[in-house]
């Protein structure tokens, strides 16, 4: 019996169907992009389309894979707004998203205090406590925790609205969980899990786990980082960081894997400590060294709190071949 040609058709497409889919604020262009350029999906990533290999890092992209591993993201700009050639695509780099957010959770989470008097009073292990705190510089979070008075533990559910802290504002919902010290209520160790939750311009969906349980503070993220003026997501990949809290400022090493679609992935770790001032959105001192295919490279140091400076090597010589200049990280043009 012959197969009728409709049904033939139909297998080939279903097996070529999975092969087919089609500041501180220094702005970068990013030069022409080939949008048609393959993809390759992570088998690791649910959230992540783009390619995985590992990027060549040249003048074009250099600006891109140092901002965007520094913040965590990219935010695309008008180029029009900042009188640049409107035919090439321009990002800026945005505030130390990747250290805020794990500060903004942390510091939410040690706000919430359990009552003595509840504790000494409780006829059950499980002691529920809700409440409200208002942001430092607006907005409101509020949270609802359950404490286990025999094995110090905690669980619960913090919400975001317009909450303020540390110069950036979030929105959403984050999950947690951990241990603290009942009598005195010191949290120990905290994981928290969230979806959408969001900034001025990208919303994150992954995880934080936060080690309070001594100095530096130790501190794990990953996360998918959506744009959401245009949906293009980054991959912020076990991002590990010592914290030092001091009066006034916050000394952050870290390291970890950045991914950009049209790219690829680079490697990340400080070679100097970055030093942010409470007041400040951009470190005073610090630098971030990227590492890409064929050993080309690219670090970013922070001059002071107004300016940074981008280098890198382009073919792999271990000599710095291309050269940003000093640029101020608030609102200055790539030309």
């Amino acid at each position: 019996m012959k197969t009728p040609k409709f049904i033939i058709f139909f297998i080939l497409l279903g097996i070529a169907l999975p092969y087919t889919y089609g500041g501180c604020v220094v702005v970068f262009s990013s030069g022409s992009i080939d949008r048609d350029k393959e993809k390759i999906e992570d088998d690791s990533s649910d959230g992540f389309i783009g390619i995985t290999s590992r990027a060549a890092i040249n003048s074009e992209n250099a600006g891109q894979l140092t901002g965007g591993a520094f913040a965590g993201g990219l935010t695309r700009v008008e180029a029009q707004s900042l009188n640049l050639n409107p035919n090439v695509i321009n990002y800026q780099i945005d505030v130390f998203r990747a250290l805020r957010f794990p500060l903004i959770l942390g510091h939410a989470l040690r706000k919430i205090e359990i009552s003595p008097a509840v504790i000494i009073f409780s006829r059950t292990n499980l002691i529920t406590e809700n409440g409200k705190f208002e942001g430092s510089c607006g907005g409101n979070f509020s949270y609802t925790l359950t404490f286990n008075r025999e094995s110090e533990k905690f669980s619960g559910s913090l919400s975001f609205e317009y909450y303020c802290d540390g110069g950036i504002t979030i929105s959403g919902g984050a999950n947690v969980y951990g241990t603290v010290e009942i009598d005195s209520g010191n949290f120990f160790t905290a994981n928290f899990s969230f979806e959408d939750l969001s900034d001025d311009t990208h919303s994150l969906n992954g995880e934080i786990q936060i080690d309070l349980s001594d100095t530096p503070i130790l501190v794990n993220f990953t996360a998918y980082s959506t744009d959401r003026l245009t949906g293009q997501v980054y991959w912020i990949k076990d991002y590990s960081m010592n914290l030092i809290e001091s009066v006034g400022h916050i000394e952050a090493e870290f390291f970890g894997t950045f991914y950009i679609p049209d790219y690829g992935q680079v490697a990340l770790k400080t070679s100097q400590p970055f030093v942010i001032h409470d007041s400040d959105n951009w470190p005073t001192s610090g630098q971030l060294v990227i590492q890409g295919e064929s050993d080309t490279t690219a670090q970013l140091t922070a001059i002071n709190q107004l300016h940074c400076r981008i280098e890198a090597d382009t073919n792999g010589s271990g000599i710095f071949d291309w050269d940003s200049g000093i640029r101020s990280w608030y609102n200055s043009p790539s030309e």
